[in-house]
């Protein structure tokens, strides 16, 4: 089975894995945030960055047409069972074995997954992109990065100043970043040769755009309530009742 490019062969794979006894995707949402992962493809994917972006900064209604489409291709892959069923009582790690065992076939998680996966499995997962869904849309990416920062209260001296120094350097990005199998932001980082690294560096220099997350690439308050409206989604698969939550939210913290 090839990995799917698009969203009709995207669609027969998780069919395929069904019809096999697998669950198509595995998810765990205890969190919230996986399921945000879901929305900001989606949209990205239909609607493109620029349209993602200014959604989010609230410029955008969340009753708009293009939201809709978002929640209805969603909507199907949750109405023809494709995702593991009690996702909201696990976190994302506890959804994983699901994939140890192969009664899941596929998630959508970062390159983190990689670094907690058992080294007796590694070999046997692979990676692809978000498969395409609107060809007008180029391919937009998310990569959230995590940021070490000194607050701005500190008082700045050379000890502060090297450890800063020393992070941001180019053999602290390689170690760190080959333990923890995440990406430096650091293109002249040479990093081990790991599949998941590699393959995931190259789809972020293809890339047409890159956005952060739904809860980084708004404000905090929209961030958390549309984190739980996603989730809550997924279990009533009421669009009508989700996008006036949203909008809601919306108009309560974005205007």
């Amino acid at each position: 089975m090839q990995p799917p490019a698009d969203w009709k062969s995207f669609l027969n794979v998780c069919e395929t894995l069904k019809n096999a006894g697998i669950t198509p995707i595995t998810i765990g949402a205890a969190n919230k945030w996986t399921s945000a992962a879901w929305f900001d493809y989606l949209n990205l994917r239909i609607n493109g960055l620029d349209y993602h972006q200014r959604l989010l900064q609230g410029e955008i209604p969340f009753t708009d047409k293009g939201v809709r489409d978002v929640f209805e291709k969603w909507k199907l892959l949750l109405d023809k069972g494709y995702f593991t069923t009690r996702y909201n009582g696990w976190d994302w790690q506890q959804a994983m074995p699901f994939m140890y065992h192969k009664m899941a076939g596929m998630t959508l998680i970062g390159n983190f997954f990689a670094g907690g996966l058992p080294p007796l499995l590694k070999e046997d997962f692979r990676f692809f992109p978000f498969p395409q869904i609107n060809p007008a849309i180029p391919a937009y990416e998310e990569a959230p990065m995590d940021l070490l920062m000194v607050p701005n209260y500190t008082k700045m001296n050379k000890t502060v100043e090297h450890y800063l120094l020393s992070i941001a350097g180019l053999d602290f990005q390689k170690r760190y970043n080959d333990v923890s199998s995440m990406i430096s932001p650091n293109k002249q980082v040479q990093s081990k040769d790991d599949y998941f690294i590699q393959q995931g560096q190259k789809v972020l220099n293809n890339a047409a755009g890159l956005s952060q997350f739904f809860d980084r690439d708004t404000n905090e308050k929209m961030g958390s309530a549309g984190t739980v409206i996603f989730t809550e989604f997924m279990d009533s698969k009421n669009v009508d009742a989700t996008l006036s939550a949203l909008e809601n939210a919306r108009q309560a913290y974005l205007l």
